[in-house]
């Protein structure tokens, strides 16, 4: 592993730029399984997400430092901020992995998504425990997931710890997910793209993936049977599967 430049990046591996963003509340560590193996084949530069807290700030530093005409790969918000890369600087983004991400988080009349009741009351009790938010948080991820017990002892370390430091950034990435919306811009999106959903997902429901198929009708699209908001840990081989009949 390697820093690069004084900066929330690190790189593993040599090749072609693979960029990978993790999602809200967890440590860059959440991608330990994935990246030897992506390692054997690209260079892999992995963004600290949390280091940042405003939109602008986040696609400025992503386009400033990151190569061009690299991979990205994005979970959760971090799907959200590829996606956003993609339409906002499209020579830097050579191909579009998105995981259980969404152009749009919260629920509408015309999208699913996020209850935005049920996250408003989320964004409350963050702000005044996190730590108790942070497992609740969990709970929603992991529901759905196969084996979720298994999973939830695996990974419960890789949440963030809510620090006075990090806790402002984290409140700030909340609103973050509650006001963006992509889907008028999908269209800039011309690279090839796979998207990877959970079907068991509360999150990011499964039934987006027709929406996303609308706007993007070249991407490519697969629901993982067995898994909530971690497709990517909760059925890792056929995961991984996919992953290398897009990439390779």
């Amino acid at each position: 592993m390697s820093t690069l430049t004084n900066s929330p990046l690190y790189a593993f591996g040599t090749g072609q730029p693979l960029i990978v963003l993790n999602g809200w509340g967890w440590k860059t560590s959440i991608w330990d399984f994935l990246l030897p193996i992506l390692a054997k084949e690209y260079q892999v530069i992995v963004v600290n997400l949390i280091e940042f807290s405003r939109r602008e700030e986040m696609i400025s530093f992503l386009a400033s430092h990151l190569p061009s005409q690299a991979i990205w790969l994005g979970w959760s918000l971090g799907g959200m901020l590829a996606l956003d890369m993609a339409i906002q600087f499209p020579t830097h983004v050579s191909k579009l992995i998105t995981v259980a991400a969404s152009p749009k988080f919260l629920n509408a009349p015309d999208w699913p998504g996020t209850l935005a009741n049920h996250f408003d009351q989320f964004v409350v009790e963050f702000t005044h425990d996190p730590e108790t938010a942070l497992a609740t948080f969990l709970t929603w991820q992991l529901r759905g997931s196969l084996p979720s017990l298994q999973l939830k002892h695996d990974i419960k370390k890789k949440l963030i710890i809510p620090t006075q430091q990090v806790v402002p950034n984290l409140i700030s990435q909340l609103h973050l997910l509650a006001t963006l919306d992509l889907r008028s811009e999908l269209h800039k999106i011309h690279c090839p793209t796979l998207h990877f959903f959970g079907k068991n997902d509360i999150l990011i429901p499964a039934n987006t993936t027709p929406l996303i198929r609308n706007y993007l009708p070249l991407s490519r699209c697969e629901i993982l049977n067995y898994s909530g908001h971690f497709p990517f840990l909760s059925q890792q081989n056929e995961f991984v599967t996919i992953l290398k009949q897009f990439l390779f």
